[in-house]
């Protein structure tokens, strides 16, 4: 039977880890993304993927990044190792021969309706059933800041403040809502720990806090991971 890898070696749980080091670096330096790719001739969407982990970039991007960011020696050759270790092929890779027969078990446990439906579909659907009804329910902090980006103005509200910074009356600018309404989804969003604010003169100045958006990322990792180790279990039980 394979040999069951460690959840710290899920070169996914890897990635999402090197997208946050690397948009925390970019951070401390007070640079934006765009001020990022004008620099290094790239595109915006480019810098946010990588950031955002929707692509695994090179080694030689990730040590042109850091280089711009001024992070050197052994904190340098860490997050590049990092970017190495985050392109290897998952465990997963190693079942491919059986993943025919979790597909057809998943058709049997999940209704899949029309005949046609591919093999990844029917596979999402299983992990999806799998994070609803065969993992205890954790409250966390994470799982709170969840629950308050459900509702779409305060989703528009928080990704206007990963732009930049903002009193109300800028937010209230540019939604179809009120003043009283921005503010009243402002408190829901500073009691989920996902933004702060401060003192501005007359004015009170929100920012996203960064402390609640790495804990809706450990919040997510912890729900994949434990998802995969199932997905894992499944796989080396159709291998035996």
């Amino acid at each position: 039977m394979a040999r069951r890898g460690h959840l710290g070696q899920n070169p996914t749980l890897r990635g999402r880890r090197l997208a946050m080091e690397l948009q925390r670096r970019r951070e401390s330096t007070g640079m934006s993304r765009e001020e990022v790719a004008r620099q290094l001739e790239w595109s915006t969407s480019t810098v946010f993927r990588i950031e955002t982990g929707r692509s695994r970039p090179q080694p030689g991007n990730v040590r042109t990044l850091l280089e711009l960011y001024g992070v050197t020696g052994a904190e340098r050759d860490g997050l590049i190792q990092l970017t190495r270790e985050a392109r290897q092929p998952g465990w997963w890779h190693s079942f491919r021969d059986v993943l025919p027969v979790i597909w057809s078990r998943a058709r049997r446990l999940v209704p899949v309706g029309p005949p046609d439906k591919t093999g990844a579909e029917v596979l999402s659907r299983l992990t999806r059933t799998s994070v609803s009804f065969n993992l205890p329910f954790v409250e966390t902090y994470g799982s709170g800041g969840i629950a308050a980006l459900g509702d779409p103005t305060r989703r528009a509200i928080f990704e206007s403040l990963a732009r930049k910074p903002k009193p109300v009356g800028e937010l209230a600018s540019e939604l179809p809502v009120s003043r009283p309404a921005v503010s009243q989804h402002l408190r829901v969003l500073k009691e989920a720990g996902l933004v702060t604010d401060r003192a501005d003169g007359t004015r009170r100045i929100y920012q996203i806090r960064q402390q609640g958006v790495q804990a809706i990322h450990g919040y997510l990792d912890q729900m994949w991971g434990q998802a995969m180790a199932g997905f894992q279990a499944e796989a080396e039980r159709a291998a035996s």
